[in-house]
């Protein structure tokens, strides 16, 4: 694992806290049972809607409760609310390393504070690792660490290569493209492959996906 000292560290008095969202019950109770053999206080559910309401609001002189979550249950909320209210510290815990995941949290204005793949984390470790989170440190598999790694190295497009994306984004197909920007079928598809390459996407779905997220869909094709 790799563990740096975040910005804003701060160090959690007694009552450890810990919240579990994790879709399979067995599971989440091996992973309850973890947590209570370490001493948390202890609180969990199926999915993250569920586990929102659960949680209790954040009271004076008490830490509030670190979230282990499976990357299933990481939705619109969880990015976008409870990360930037920083009620809670995080650990993300994801059977592969996914990309368009990765990328979304790691642009999260309080992104997790641990991101881990199962296959490279032992169970018994996660208190440790949720007191180091409370802590204020981060903590990342290496194979997360690798694909992070590659995102940060991916090419920047061109004027032109902006240009195909945002018609990408609208729906156009090749053809539609090349008679838009003036050139030849053949060259429009080539270009769709080489920045499918360059963003490490296989489908022009998943490339529309990614032009609406980064705001290259709203820029000027012209």
């Amino acid at each position: 694992m790799v563990g740096d000292k975040g910005e804003g560290a701060r160090t959690p008095g007694r009552g450890w806290r810990v919240a579990i969202c994790e879709p399979d019950a067995l599971t989440r109770r091996a992973i309850e049972n973890i947590f209570d053999a370490a001493g948390f206080v202890v609180m969990s559910a199926p999915d993250i809607e569920d586990l929102e309401k659960r949680m209790p609001e954040k009271t004076k002189g008490s830490p509030p409760p670190v979230v282990v979550t499976d990357a299933a249950c990481v939705k619109g909320w969880f990015a976008d609310e409870l990360l930037k209210r920083k009620r809670v510290g995080s650990v993300i815990l994801m059977a592969e390393p996914e990309v368009a995941l990765l990328e979304r949290i790691t642009r999260a204005k309080n992104p997790p504070c641990a991101v881990l793949l199962r296959s490279e984390t032992d169970p018994d470790e996660l208190p440790q690792i949720a007191r180091l989170v409370g802590r204020g440190y981060s903590v990342t598999s290496p194979g997360i660490t690798v694909v992070r790694t590659a995102l940060a190295g991916r090419e920047v497009l061109t004027g032109r290569e902006k240009q195909i994306v945002k018609l990408v984004a609208q729906g156009l197909t090749n053809a539609q493209i090349a008679e838009r920007l003036s050139m030849s079928m053949h060259t429009a598809k080539e270009h769709v492959a080489q920045i499918l390459r360059k963003q490490g996407l296989r489908r022009r779905i998943d490339l529309a996906a990614w032009a609406h997220e980064h705001g290259v869909a709203n820029g000027s094709s012209s």
